[in-house]
Formats: C-alpha cells, structure tokens, sequence
C-alpha cells in the first residue's frame, strides 16, 4: 500500500511511515474527482504490482520483456523494499528498450548493497531515494542518469564488496538461500551470453561437504582441508557452485575425485570450471572465492 501510494502523483514523503498511511490514503484519494476513478487507478497499480513482486524470484511479469524479468528476479532478491523503485521504473517509462536498460541498473544497485550486507535500513533508505529521483523525473531518457548517480551515491567500492565476500559465508540454508542461487546465476550466465537457467531447476551445491568434521564417511576431505579454517571457509562462495536436479541428487560425496567426475560432466559452467583442480585444499577455497568474487564485482558494475 504504502510503496503504490509514493508512486501516486500526489506530493508524499519519501517513505510513508504506517501510522501515516490513512492519512496518505485520503490525501491520494481527494486528488481524483470520484471514487470510481480512484479505484480504476488502484487497480491498475495493484496489477502491475503483482507483475514485479516476488518472495523469491518467481516474477510474473505478464508485459515484461523477459531479460527485463531476469533484472527484476536480481533487483527483488536484493531487498524486500525494491518494488517501490520497480514500481517508478515501470510507471515512468514507456519504451520497452528503456524498461530493459534501466530494471538492468535498478538490479546493479540493489545487488552491490547486497553483496556487501549493507544493513537492510541503509538498503531501504537508498532505494526510496532513489524511487523519488526517478519520479521527479520528466524526461524518461535522464532516469538512466538517475540510477547510475544512485550507484555511485550508495553502493560500497569494489574492494569493499570483495572484502566482505572474501571473510562471509552465503546464505545457504533458510528463506535467504534463493539469493545465494541467483548470486551464482548471475555469473554462471555471464560466462553462458544469452541462454538463460531454468531457476526451479538448480540446486547451491557444497563442494567440501558443509558437514565434513561431523561425518565419518568426509574422512578423505579431511586429508586436504584444515580443521581450523574450514568453519570459516564452509560456506563463502568459493565453496560454493550449482548442480542441476539430477546430478544433484546423484553426486557421489565421500572425496573430491568422486565429486569432479559429476562436475565435469555437469551442464553447468561453473561447476565444470571446478573439475580442473587436482585437489580441494583450504587454499584452494580462497583461490575459488577470489576468481568468483572478481567476476561477481566485474557482473555487478556500471
């Protein structure tokens, strides 16, 4: 309700606190000439808000052109705020071309807070901001300026963002897991061009098992890792790759020789990338997370 009532023509505060919304409410209502009108615009915010929203990265996206809805699955995944900027994007411009470019920048900066575990209100205050500029802005061909500004204003350096990723795991358990798989989506697309992942279809796979102190049958593991910084190297994005449905469910875990043969047969690049190494070592990991982290700054970049 709230993010709808922003992108009304009506004058409102960057973000609407909830003891305000009725009071906002009215004021939007009170701008049209009858109810009936007022309605007829509600419902059509609502549609199209059903079109960019998602829990997860399940987007609708009817009238969308599909790279655009790949932008919006980035954008959505970062911050639970983001429909209100989807939301200016689609209300303010009307070439498809346009809509592409500009979800594409909308997607750069929530995804470099993201990668860099910007705190959610930091996230929240520079995508309300930059919902205003984009709404305060006439000509639909200056809102690229806009979002690229918003880049520069609020998004952490790259080193920051490497740094961060070098020290911190992913999310891999829990509601947050869907950002780690589209984390890993959007490199392993970077090096596929333009065929896209059926999302449904993967799985974030542990390349050293996660409970590799914990099991009897991870003893071979244990030969080449280092108990003192496995706990920290677990789940940081070097360890990490993706699997399809079926490799996934047959993987062989007991050592990494066992596990190459399903990588390099794999159909995904990433996890194909990960067969070329002769062992899995602790260094190895940082090795991993490095290459995946530069190429995650290099996707993630104006």
């Amino acid at each position: 309700m709230t993010q709808i009532l922003i992108n009304s023509d009506v004058p409102t505060p960057r973000q609407i606190d909830k003891s305000e919304l009725y009071r906002y409410f009215e004021k939007v209502l009170e701008n049209y000439d009858d109810v009936y009108d007022f309605v007829q615009w509600f419902k059509r915010q609502v549609d199209i808000y059903l079109q960019i929203t998602s829990d997860s990265y399940e987007v609708e996206g009817q009238d969308i052109p599909d790279d655009a809805i790949r932008h919006l699955q980035y954008l959505n995944s970062a911050s639970t705020h983001s429909e209100v900027l989807s939301l200016a994007i689609y209300n303010n411009i009307n070439r498809e071309i346009l809509l592409k470019e500009n979800f594409r920048l909308a997607s750069i900066l929530a995804m470099r807070m993201q990668l860099s575990s910007m705190s959610s209100a930091d996230m929240r205050d520079a995508i309300y901001s930059t919902s205003a500029e984009v709404q305060q802005t006439e000509d639909e061909n200056e809102i690229r300026e806009k979002l690229r500004e918003a880049i520069r204003e609020y998004t952490p350096t790259d080193g920051e963002i490497e740094e961060y990723l070098k020290a911190n795991g992913m999310s891999v358990l829990g509601s947050w897991q869907f950002r780690t798989t589209l984390t890993l989506v959007s490199i392993e697309e970077e090096r596929r061009g333009p065929w896209r992942m059926e999302l449904d279809n993967l799985h974030v796979e542990h390349i050293a098992p996660r409970r590799t102190y914990e099991k009897p049958e991870y003893r071979e593991w244990r030969k080449k890792l280092d108990d003192g910084r496995f706990e920290q190297q677990k789940n940081l994005i070097g360890n990490l790759t993706l699997l399809l449905d079926g490799d996934h469910a047959s993987i062989e875990e007991t050592s990494f020789a066992s596990k190459k043969r399903t990588y390099s047969d794999s159909d995904v690049k990433i996890a194909e990338n990960v067969a070329r190494y002769d062992d899995w070592t602790s260094e190895d990991i940082n090795e991993h997370t490095r290459e995946l982290t530069n190429e995650l700054i290099e996707r993630w970049s104006l």
